[in-house]
């Protein structure tokens, strides 16, 4: 019977199948497993790209928040406690590694973050957990799911520099403007004022110029490219304003010329140009004020680069006094506002401003007249980003590191030659100034003075600057009182005595020397009046940031 048995061959394949259905069963308990397991990895990335992008938000919470994303989508045990998720041997493991990404093509991708560092813009999530088996888990060690994300932030900022507003007076502010504008507005001091108070959102204030220019699609870079006259910026910026401060703008506005301006030298935006025109709104936040645009668009547009003024003034012991102010060409690679990231950069404009100050006096018997020329040329000023901080829970405006390096100034007595005063590439200074030149007498003098600071000065702003609005000034340390009593002090004198052996040079030397110390603060003032109109001073940078902000946070790794 047995060997019939074995030598049947009816119902062979019922035979094999029952050989092979074990073998079926395990392979797809297997296939199960891998297919689930591979759904678990699938679902455990996309929570932890998620908790990266949150955690990007605010680095300095960026566990907790990452570790709430991970709990919504249900892979965090609800018992499990903190601790254990940050036990580098629990079978749950969560870690958040705050740092700085930097998107340089030329490094390899896995050298661009860096954990830690003063500029944190990204946040490297990794999460692991035990996998589930449904059938191997009775003969297979469980695996381990793990995941890990990166993501990060573009952090912009949005400054300005020159925006000293001290020591406006009617007068000589009038006399400026009106020069460089090529108008005769007669505002009083109460007008500057107001247009000082007067405080508008920068975008708001390109979308109306954009209407005024007729450009309302396309990006900003069309707009920032455009020209715009100082009437069409005005129109601008009172449509911009609101009601009870429009007046202010339209007592301006009404007498502004065509001179035109190019709008990108007045405003930068960086990587924001091209956006499409009405497309940011408000979202940078970059304040500022109106008396701010027209004064930057006044020295921009002087077509001359030159304004002359009679200061007219009645100051005992002087009999006139003038001054002749040149601007040099605006900053090429930036706005007067700039919106960019770490490497943004604004630049001043040159200026040269001479002073010619005519001092009565007597020599002797003579009624003398002596002519003080004080030039002083002030070159541009930088400042850089070199560090921004994403707005925080605790810093909630964020926070920004700003390299500013004041420029040179040189102030001089000498003979200015006023053909080449607006060439900036060459000096216009040709040998001693001649103080006093009557046929008796002749007195030349000839004084060097100069400012600079060698380093650049650091600017911390913190997020309560930036809320406030506060100014740094970053300032040379070699500025020491009176600059024009300095330059006094180093004058060299010389004395040609032609028909009268009766004076003495001392006698000459010391009646000069008396007319002149007691100008000294008189010019400092001129001086002073005049640079703070244009938002400059000597030896010093103004710089304010006006806000932070951080674009949403995007997988890079």
């Amino acid at each position: 019977m047995l060997t019939r048995f074995w030598r049947c061959q009816e119902g062979n394949m019922a035979v094999l199948f029952a050989l092979l259905f074990g073998l079926m069963t395990v392979a797809g308990a297997f296939a199960v497993d891998a297919g689930m397991l591979y759904l678990e990895k699938r679902r455990v990335q996309s929570a932890v790209d998620m908790a990266a992008i949150a955690a990007a938000r605010d680095p300095s919470r960026g566990f907790e928040l990452a570790r709430q994303v991970i709990s919504d989508f249900g892979l965090v045990p609800g018992d499990l406690k903190v601790e254990e998720l940050k036990k580098p041997d629990s079978p749950y493991r969560l870690a958040s590694t705050a740092g700085v990404y930097t998107p340089n093509p030329n490094v390899e991708a896995e050298d661009r973050f860096v954990g830690g560092g003063a500029a944190v813009n990204a946040v490297l999530v990794r999460y692991s957990a035990p996998g589930r088996l449904f059938f191997a888990n009775a003969w297979s060690p469980i695996p381990e799911i793990g995941a890990e994300a990166l993501a990060a932030t573009e952090a912009r900022i949005s400054f300005s520099i020159g925006s000293r507003l001290a020591a406006l007076s009617g007068g000589d502010v009038n006399k400026l403007l009106n020069s460089l504008l090529g108008t005769s507005v007669a505002l009083r001091l109460v007008d500057y004022n107001a247009l000082a108070n007067v405080k508008l959102n920068a975008l708001e204030f390109l979308d109306a110029l954009g209407i005024e220019l007729g450009l309302t699609a396309g990006t900003y870079e069309s707009l920032l490219s455009a020209q715009a006259t100082h009437s069409q910026i005005g129109r601008a910026l009172a449509d911009t304003v609101k009601l009870s401060d429009r007046l202010a703008v339209q007592v301006v506005t009404k007498v502004l010329g065509n001179k035109p301006v190019k709008v990108g030298n007045l405003i930068s935006l960086g990587g924001y140009g091209e956006r499409g025109i009405g497309s940011l709104g408000k979202s940078i936040g970059a304040t500022v004020t109106a008396l701010d645009v027209l004064r930057a668009a006044a020295g921009l547009a002087n077509g001359t680069k030159q304004a002359q003024l009679d200061l007219g003034v009645q100051i005992p012991g002087i009999a006139a006094l003038d001054a002749t102010l040149a601007i040099g060409e605006p900053m090429q690679s930036s706005g007067w506002i700039a919106v960019g990231a770490v490497g943004a950069k604004l630049e001043t404009a040159q200026v040269r401003l001479l002073v010619r100050v005519e001092i009565p006096g007597v020599l002797g018997i003579l009624p003398i007249r002596v002519l003080l020329p004080v030039y002083l040329e002030v070159a541009q000023s930088e400042a850089v980003v070199t560090s921004i901080s994403c707005p925080t829970s605790s810093s909630p405006q964020g926070s920004a590191v700003i390299r500013a390096t004041p420029g040179v100034a040189r102030l001089r007595i000498g003979n200015v030659n006023m053909s080449s005063f607006r060439d900036f590439s060459r000096s216009p200074i040709s040998g001693p100034a001649k103080l006093l030149d009557l046929l008796v007498v002749r007195v030349t003098a000839s004084a060097d003075l100069q400012v600079s600071q060698q380093r650049p000065v650091t600017l911390n702003f913190s997020s309560r600057d930036i809320a406030q609005g506060n100014i740094q000034t970053a300032s040379t340390r070699t500025v020491v009182g009176s600059l024009t009593t300095s330059l006094l002090r180093q004058t060299s004198l010389s004395v040609d005595l032609l028909t009268i052996p009766l004076l003495s040079i001392d006698v000459v030397l010391k009646v000069v020397a008396g007319l002149l110390t007691p100008v000294a603060p008189v010019v400092d003032a001129v001086l002073n009046q005049l640079l703070d109109t244009l938002g400059l001073s000597v030896g010093e940078m103004d710089v304010k940031v006006i806000g932070v902000d951080c674009s949403t946070p995007v997988l890079v790794g």
